[in-house]
């Protein structure tokens, strides 16, 4: 029965996901400890998320804590789970063992933005540096990583104007299948690690502003 949840949960957030708006998105981590986020970068407008804690596969109950500006909120949000938070800049940090699918943030109490979609793909055995975006004025984007095609343990870290997208401790942060990231900037370059070689690919897509 959980599998069957899992399936419908996952496939509620992919279709989020793909939304033609610069107002939604998916995250992802990696197990307990590790963090993500879902805002790139420290100069957005202040905005109110919809965060959303998809069901997964594995008999764990996963469990998440979120830091909003700096502050972590006391209260866990549960697999399954959806909480609305306010700020800046928005942490999320796993705190139980568990492989999570995906979950999916989303931007409510403003309009919905149409956006531009542009596919972006990389070939990390030719180089590992993909070049999403360089634009001559900063404007609100947001990157999405859909992952890899065969390729063992592909990570990313995101650079945003050459700045890593970094944790609450200043540390650069390690992105996963599945995530996506809003921010503000010029420049954006995807770097990533693991086995890919030969013809192995790794894409996403860029949102812009319509």
């Amino acid at each position: 029965m959980k599998n069957s949840f899992s399936l419908i949960f996952c496939l509620i957030a992919m279709a989020s996901y793909s939304q033609n708006t610069l107002n939604a998105g998916g995250w992802s981590t990696s197990g307990p400890g590790s963090y993500t986020r879902i805002t790139a970068t420290n100069n957005l407008d202040q905005k109110v998320y919809s965060i959303q804690n998809t069901i997964h596969m594995d008999d764990a109950i996963l469990e998440f804590e979120i830091i909003a500006d700096g502050v972590t909120i006391p209260t866990k949000i549960y697999e399954g789970g959806v909480v609305a938070v306010e700020g800046k800049s928005i942490f999320i940090r796993q705190t139980k063992p568990g492989k999570q699918i995906k979950g999916n943030w989303k931007t409510i109490q403003q309009p919905e933005t149409a956006a531009t979609v542009i596919p972006w793909v990389g070939y990390p055995s030719l180089n590992k540096e993909i070049l999403v975006a360089s634009l001559k004025t900063e404007q609100e984007f947001i990157i999405e990583i859909h992952g890899s095609l065969d390729c063992n343990d592909a990570a990313f870290q995101v650079f945003i104007d050459n700045v890593p997208v970094k944790d609450s401790s200043n540390n650069t942060l390690t992105f996963w299948n599945g995530s996506s990231l809003i921010g503000k900037g010029k420049l954006v370059v995807v770097k990533v690690s693991g086995s890919c070689t030969g013809s192995k690919i790794i894409s996403g897509y860029l949102k812009l502003k319509a």
